[in-house]
């Protein structure tokens, strides 16, 4: 559930169920990640997110707080004369 569960699993049952992927998961729970970082690396996304207290479940609620969200980067694409091909809401 939270990375602090990943952090504290032991490896054989991580990497039972997940593979190689439960592996980096554990790494990355642990501040361990050997990735280069480059800060003049173009953008590769724009988003906008919030956290709610409690979830939502109505359709209704979910717009209201969507259309809001999707205001901000679309304003923060146009400001930067850029155009994208997908959009994920999770």
């Amino acid at each position: 559930k939270t990375v602090g569960d990943i952090a504290s699993a032991d490896l054989k049952l991580l990497a039972s169920r997940l593979g190689a992927g439960g592996l980096r998961l554990h790494r990355l729970a642990h501040g361990q990640d050997s990735r280069m970082v480059d800060p003049d690396q173009a953008r590769k996304t724009i988003s906008a997110e919030t956290t709610f207290n409690d979830d939502l479940h109505r359709r209704e609620d979910l717009e209201d707080e969507l259309w809001p969200l999707c205001e901000k980067v679309a304003k923060q694409a146009r400001r930067e004369g850029i155009a994208g091909r997908v959009a994920t809401l999770k």
